[in-house]
């Protein structure tokens, strides 16, 4: 498969730990199983020993694991994906920024009839809204940054 996830990192890993590492604790082994005086010592460097055969072998099958669930990903579809979302970003983004610029010039004309004694009902509406419009630009923000972390902690 063209773009799928390459599992090389994750073989040449899993073939480290099961032949290299794996034939260097089956080594010791064979050292290790000569008689030596102390007992105690002998008893403690198997289970020594023991403990670093289970732990190679949890790592290649927590290998094994990480590549099975890797196989069939594909990341073609990222690039054209993430185009579609950075168009509609940036139209969202312009509408968002046209909407503010609108809304300010609303609101100086607003001020600028207060002072010939027009209404404050109109002026209280256009501050209602720029209030508005700040909740949507604080979310908006809130939104990339949720986007970005999670983008970063999902790769």
């Amino acid at each position: 498969m063209a773009g799928a996830v390459s599992n090389l990192h994750t073989l040449h890993l899993r073939s480290l730990f099961r032949d290299d590492i794996g034939a260097d604790v089956r080594g010791l082994r064979t050292l290790f199983e000569r008689p030596i005086a102390n007992a105690t010592v002998a008893d403690l460097l198997v289970g020594q020993l023991d403990l670093m055969t289970r732990e190679v072998d949890s790592m290649v099958s927590r290998l094994d694991v990480v590549a099975n669930r890797t196989a069939g990903v594909d990341l073609n579809k990222v690039p054209e994906e993430t185009r579609q979302c950075e168009k509609i970003r940036w139209v969202t983004n312009m509408c968002l920024q046209w909407w503010q610029i609108v809304l300010c010039v609303l609101v100086f004309l607003a001020i600028g009839r207060s002072a010939r004694g027009t209404s404050r009902g109109m002026l209280i509406s256009f501050a209602a809204l720029a209030v508005f419009t700040l909740l949507i630009c604080w979310g908006q923000a809130g939104l990339y940054m949720a986007g970005s972390v999670g983008g970063e902690r999902c790769v």
